[in-house]
C-alpha cells in the first residue's frame, strides 16, 4: 500500500494511493484522446513562444483540459498547472499541493505521426515531488512512482536501473 503523506504546513494529508489512481485514470483518458486523434492528418499546429520548434496543437489543449477536469473534481483544493498554462511560474511557491501536467510530451512526434508520445502528470507537495505518472498510449505503458511507494513501476511490474557500470 502507498502511504498518505503529511504536509508540514498544517494541511490535511494527501492520500497518495488515491492521487495515483486519479492521475493514472486521467493519463489513460488523455491517452485515449491522443489515440483517437492519431489518424487526423489535419492537426492544427501553432508555434508557442519565440522557439519556432515548440508546438502546441488542439490535441495538447484538449488533453490538458481532460486531465485538469479529472484532477480538479477529485482534488478541488489542489492547484493545477500545465505546460499549456499561460503563467506556469505564478503557482510557485504554493502552500497547497500542485499538479504539474505535460499533456502531450512529444507534440512534434504526434504531428509527424511518430508513435512516441507520453502524458506526464506529477504531484508536488511540501516542496518536493511526491508522485509521478508517465503514460505512453501507443505502447500502453504506464510508468509510476510515489514517494515512499516502494520504487518505480511499469504496468505494475517493479523496475530498477541496472547496477552494471559502463
Amino acid at each position: 500500500p502507498i502511504p498518505a503523506i503529511s504536509l508540514c504546513r498544517g494541511m490535511a494529508s494527501v492520500d497518495l494511493q488515491a492521487a495515483l489512481a486519479v492521475a493514472q485514470e486521467a493519463a489513460r483518458e488523455a491517452g485515449a484522446h491522443i489515440l483517437r486523434s492519431r489518424g487526423d492528418r489535419d492537426i492544427e499546429v501553432q508555434v508557442k513562444g519565440a522557439n519556432a520548434s515548440d508546438f502546441v496543437t488542439a490535441v495538447d489543449l484538449q488533453c490538458q483540459k481532460i486531465i485538469f477536469e479529472r484532477l480538479g473534481r477529485a482534488f478541488p483544493d489542489h492547484a493545477l498547472v500545465g505546460e499549456e498554462s499561460p503563467d506556469f511560474a505564478s503557482v510557485f511557491p504554493s502552500p497547497k499541493p500542485v499538479w504539474i501536467v505535460d499533456p502531450v510530451d512529444g507534440t512534434t512526434n504526434l504531428v509527424a505521426g511518430i508513435p512516441e508520445v507520453s502524458v506526464c502528470i506529477g504531484l508536488f507537495a511540501d516542496d518536493r515531488v511526491v508522485l509521478g505518472v508517465v503514460y505512453n498510449p501507443f505502447r500502453d505503458e504506464m510508468f509510476r512512482a510515489t514517494r515512499g511507494g516502494g520504487g518505480a513501476f511499469l504496468n505494475d511490474q517493479k523496475i530498477s536501473v541496472n547496477a552494471h557500470k559502463t
